[in-house]
């Protein structure tokens, strides 16, 4: 039996969307996932339950990345709905099928699907069970920190936020029509450096070891 890198993954309060809209929006980053990462995904990410995805990731480094792909194109989504994300490192007993995340069964699998599905007031949001692996607690305290860094972000602000993270302020003030200082303000509120220095941190973690 051989280990593999599982995630899976759920819309968070997903019964308090329009439930064509979500899908829509969840469909089209899962694919844009998919398409982006396609060479780091053993199993490609795919919806399951309606507001859930699963896959199989070929290293540790490509679940990070692939993840990190999501939390920005969910700044994109309309309407703005958050994801719950569980990363295991566990056993699969059936061959990984290529195509479609489908048809395999092991222990980690299982192990994913408990944890994903568990109930539990203030859940997080990443929740990590990669036993005897470095890093592992490193990881935990990063996904953490981008949870709150993030957690007090409104949907209405997706838009600039995204803009702040990949733009400086001269070129955001530009497209916003607003002045220099306005938008260091919002950088400053919305804690984007902050978050963009945890996103770094992360990759860096995982880039170390291309073999984990």
């Amino acid at each position: 039996m051989s280990q593999h890198y599982i995630v899976m993954a759920d819309v968070i309060r997903s019964r308090s969307f329009d439930g064509n809209d979500l899908m829509h929006e969840f469909t089209r980053i899962v694919a844009e996932c998919n398409a982006a990462h396609k060479g780091g995904l053993l199993s490609p990410y795919t919806i399951t339950l309606g507001d859930e995805f699963q896959g199989i990731a070929g290293s540790l480094k490509s679940t990070v990345d692939s993840i990190l792909f999501l939390e920005d194109r969910l700044l994109t989504v309309h309407p703005a709905f958050k994801l719950r994300y569980v990363i295991v490192y566990g056993e699969i007993d059936t061959p990984i099928n290529p195509l479609i995340a489908h048809g395999m069964m092991g222990t980690g699998l299982v192990t994913a699907r408990e944890m994903l599905t568990k109930k539990q007031r203030g859940k997080k949001r990443f929740q990590l069970n990669m036993p005897n692996l470095p890093y592992t607690d490193d990881l935990d305290m990063l996904f953490r920190l981008l949870e709150l860094l993030s957690g007090h972000w409104k949907g209405k602000d997706y838009e600039l936020i995204r803009e702040l993270i990949w733009n400086n302020d001269a070129v955001v003030a530009t497209r916003f029509g607003k002045t220099k200082s306005q938008i260091w303000k919002r950088r400053k509120t919305l804690q984007i450096e902050e978050y963009v220095t945890v996103k770094e941190l992360l990759c860096r973690t995982v880039s170390y070891r291309e073999d984990i």
